[in-house]
């Protein structure tokens, strides 16, 4: 007795549908995934927060995102600091120094024309690649802040 195969009796219909079904199967399971990029190492808070932050609020209290009334500080990773605010006296940039110790960071402002120099204490609640948050701790009353990182444009 001669068997027949499971194709042969279901006919040619049969064995078309199951051979796209393998080719579908072949194509799907050659897709890669790219590879997930995993940092070594996270970065520290030190190595986060340099480059340029625009202030976004203080105290609840909203900062314009540019024009009049505009605030922004830059962290080189040197230990320089340099902090402006855009209004329409067109004050100089205020240069100075930081250093952080754990997340307590103190800066230093140089005098200008304008100002007297002066000491600012921030503790880092924050930081990431985005947002920088926390709470100036030199006056009277905590006053918490948050920045947003500027993200320069590719020309």
């Amino acid at each position: 007795m001669v068997r027949r195969s499971l194709v042969l009796r279901a006919g040619p219909a049969a064995g078309l549908l199951l051979l796209a079904a393998l080719a579908v199967v072949a194509v799907m399971s050659d897709r890669r995934t790219p590879p997930r990029r995993i940092d070594p190492k996270p970065r520290t808070t030190a190595e986060l927060l340099v480059g340029t932050w625009r202030q976004v609020e203080q105290d609840q209290i909203k900062f314009p995102a540019d024009g009049p009334g505009a605030a922004f500080v830059t962290f080189a990773a040197d230990g320089r600091v340099t902090a402006w605010a855009v209004d329409e006296w067109d004050r100089p940039r205020v240069p100075g120094t930081y250093r952080l110790d754990g997340n307590k960071l103190n800066m230093s402002l140089e005098a200008t024309a304008d100002q007297e120099a002066t000491g600012v204490s921030w503790v880092i609640l924050k930081v990431n690649d985005r947002e920088l948050v926390g709470d100036r701790v030199d006056g009277w009353l905590p006053e918490r802040f948050r920045h947003t990182r500027v993200v320069e444009r590719k020309r």
